[in-house]
């Protein structure tokens, strides 16, 4: 299970503009209240139904004829993809999406796209055509003033520098992603950065700081209702607590990790934490009873 932030579908965020009604075979179809059901879908984890919808949806813009709702369809389903580790059928949803986009001169919508590419670039260990997609977009996004966007990309090249290991690049990314979000005001995005940052500091070893930052992002993330954001919280909370030796502490967030991983349907999440639970306890069953007895001394 990955333990970083990678993707930015969440609900607040830059969105790609749709019309509220939009004529579709047979009658009508209501594209624009369907985005924001999407959302909602999103954040609380029912990604079965989502998908559906993204399904539903798709069909109608392309019966129709409608281009825009084609590509902010293909976007989302490409997004979900993301989450699910589907990274070759995210890379070509998110393709055909960039490509109407930049039909319509969307640069919104397009920037969004190839945010979500370069993550797909950089689970696939495509790491160069990853660096230079970041780049070139982030560019992009500063000249345009786009600071949504910016952070996107901020937060991916940040993905992208803890796989090779940059982790002071990887930190500076985040920082700067941090300054615009407390600027912006985009809560998510502030938890996000905070978790991020636990994660560099848990695998430089800076396991103290890593919970300081991890337990800012638990809080917000509940405070949010974003699931997503709050299962990678969860599960990121556990391996710290799990490193410091807080065994006990470390079965329970575990454990709350899998019940949201379950809920969300990521079977290859669920079957990740339960090697990490089958780990906990074989060590506190070798530990005996009352070893954790008075704390690890940490924090």
């Amino acid at each position: 299970m990955s333990s970083t932030s990678t993707s930015e579908p969440r609900t607040g965020r830059w969105r790609v503009p749709s019309g509220l009604w939009s004529p579709a075979a047979g009658g009508f179809h209501p594209f624009g209240l369907r985005a924001r059901k999407a959302e909602v879908l999103l954040l609380i984890g029912r990604w079965p139904e989502l998908e559906d919808l993204y399904r539903q949806d798709l069909e109608q813009a392309v019966a129709a004829g409608l281009r825009r709702q084609e590509a902010t369809s293909l976007l989302g389903r490409g997004e979900l993809q993301g989450w699910r580790n589907e990274h070759r059928q995210a890379e070509e949803t998110l393709g055909r999406a960039a490509f109407i986009f930049r039909e319509l001169g969307d640069a919104t919508g397009r920037l969004r796209c190839e945010n979500g590419l370069a993550v797909v670039y950089t689970h696939l260990g495509l790491y160069q055509k990853a660096e230079a997609l970041i780049t070139a977009c982030s560019e992009q996004a500063r000249q345009l003033d786009h600071r949504a966007a910016l952070c996107s990309f901020l937060n991916s090249h940040a993905v992208l520098c803890r796989m090779q290991q940059q982790y002071d690049r990887a930190i500076a990314c985040l920082e700067e992603r941090m300054a615009i979000s407390l600027a912006r005001g985009d809560a998510s995005d502030i938890a996000s950065s905070h978790m991020n940052i636990a994660v560099l500091c848990s695998e430089r070893g800076q396991h103290g700081l890593a919970l300081d930052h991890n337990r800012i992002a638990l809080e917000m993330s509940e405070r949010t209702g974003d699931i997503m954001l709050q299962h990678h919280a969860v599960y990121n909370h556990a391996s710290i607590l799990y490193k410091l030796g807080r065994n006990a502490e470390s079965l329970g967030f575990f454990g709350k990790a899998l019940v949201i991983s379950r809920h969300v349907g990521d079977d290859d999440s669920s079957a990740l934490i339960l090697e990490d639970i089958a780990r906990v306890e074989a060590k506190l069953a070798a530990q005996g009873p009352c070893h954790e007895a008075g704390g690890s001394g940490a924090m």
